[in-house]
């Protein structure tokens, strides 16, 4: 797994991984909060600091996370910014197609994953990425 980093356009593939890889396999609070603690930047390491060594405020930690990272209508709004500000295709080398398919397919993907495809389908959008 990839250190969250406080990018909230990599929390809902962060917290996708956790859930899967840790919160749902490992029973205990205390390790369960080990390993989070691990996953996030030192930055955010350090502000949670206090809160990161009680194994008794591992729920609080994640309701925290989700509250500063995962809110709902800060997603649509940052991903579809990058889709948005996409530079024009230089070349069609593969080497730039590939580079334009990665700026496109990780806010693409982060909304798919969030449920939020009707986003993806307005007409500007569309239009707008089309051109480019």
């Amino acid at each position: 797994m990839d250190i969250f980093d406080g990018d909230t356009r990599k929390w809902p593939t962060f917290i996708a991984n956790f859930r899967a890889l840790v919160h749902e396999t490992i029973r205990s609070d205390a390790q369960r909060m080990a390993v989070l603690g691990q996953l996030l930047s030192p930055r955010l390491r350090s502000g949670f600091s206090g809160l990161l060594a009680d194994p008794a405020m591992y729920r609080e930690v994640l309701r925290r996370l989700h509250k500063l990272y995962g809110d709902p209508k800060d997603l649509p709004k940052v991903n579809l910014h990058d889709l948005m500000s996409l530079a024009p295709l230089r070349s069609e080398q593969s080497s730039y197609l590939e580079a334009f398919f990665c700026k496109v397919s990780r806010p693409v993907s982060t909304m798919k994953l969030c449920g939020l495809v009707h986003d993806l389908h307005s007409s500007a959008l569309l239009e707008h990425t089309y051109g480019k």
